[in-house]
């Protein structure tokens, strides 16, 4: 049996790996920082509530984060989902670079120096005014690196609908990419 101090040693061992990702996470799900620690607060104290130190560490990540979403879910909060909006023939699987291909004005540079071009920021702020499940879901595969099955459970939604929402969302961020870089051209012409 542990004491209380060394169950709360091991708790803290035990998620701070984890601490950054479940506070991002956090922040993608509520866009609000103090909603993000609210929310954070509540998954952490449950986590340690059901704490126990004996159990196998493999794990803990994937519970750590079901709690988290449990919690999120619990407090009758939705992510918008607009998947079913959006006409996928509009958007070409190489949007982005058959655009480049097209433009007389880039076509004397290689398609890697426009793309290398394009602002961190920017891209961030394109992803994050994303529809909320599409950005959800490209946040957790390719940040948190979560499987489609890992991602479908935690969103309680399917394996289809979540390769639907990535490919959505990478297809839509080539639009807005584009867009982006073709305002900046005009502006400096």
């Amino acid at each position: 049996m542990f004491t209380k101090s060394e169950k709360s040693l091991k708790f803290r061992l035990s998620i701070q790996p984890w601490l950054n990702d479940l506070q991002s996470t956090a922040l993608q799900l509520t866009l609000e920082a103090n909603s993000a620690e609210d929310l954070l607060k509540s998954t952490l104290l449950s986590i340690y509530r059901n704490f126990d130190p004996l159990d196998s560490p493999e794990n803990f990540r994937k519970h750590s984060f079901e709690v988290l979403f449990d919690t999120f879910n619990s407090s009758n909060n939705t992510i918008s989902d607009t998947l079913d909006d959006i006409k996928p023939q509009d958007l070409s699987e190489f949007y982005l670079y058959n655009k480049i291909d097209e433009s007389n004005d880039l076509r004397r540079q290689p398609t890697e120096n426009v793309i290398r071009t394009l602002v961190p920021d920017e891209i961030d702020n394109i992803i994050n005014n994303l529809p909320g499940y599409m950005r959800l879901v490209m946040f957790l595969k390719d940040v948190q690196d979560f499987s489609y099955e890992e991602i479908a459970h935690l969103t309680r939604t399917s394996v289809e609908r979540v390769v639907a929402g990535i490919c959505l969302g990478r297809k839509l961020l080539q639009r807005h990419l584009w867009s982006n870089f073709e305002k900046d051209n005009r502006a400096s012409a």
